[in-house]
């Protein structure tokens, strides 16, 4: 993060790091679909299509639950 501020030509004052892990339903259509489609909604519209940006979700979802899983004893945080 420090060298991306950095190179926008930003001084680095300070950065922390606060772990905040929030429960996601298991309900199809929430859980990490929802959550991506919720906070990432503003990036998804530039994609073209509705197809194309529910491909994005659906690799995103794949990518987070592989890792989210492992990570957290099968339950996703």
């Amino acid at each position: 993060m420090k060298a991306l501020v950095e190179g926008a030509s930003f001084n680095w004052v300070k950065g922390e790091v606060q772990l905040r892990q929030t429960t996601l339903t298991e309900n199809e259509k929430y859980g990490v679909e929802g959550w991506i489609r919720l906070f990432c909604g503003p990036f998804l519209e530039l994609l073209p299509a509705t197809k194309a940006r529910d491909a994005a979700v659906k690799h995103t979802v794949g990518v987070l639950e592989a890792v989210g899983r492992q990570q957290h004893n099968g339950s996703l945080t």
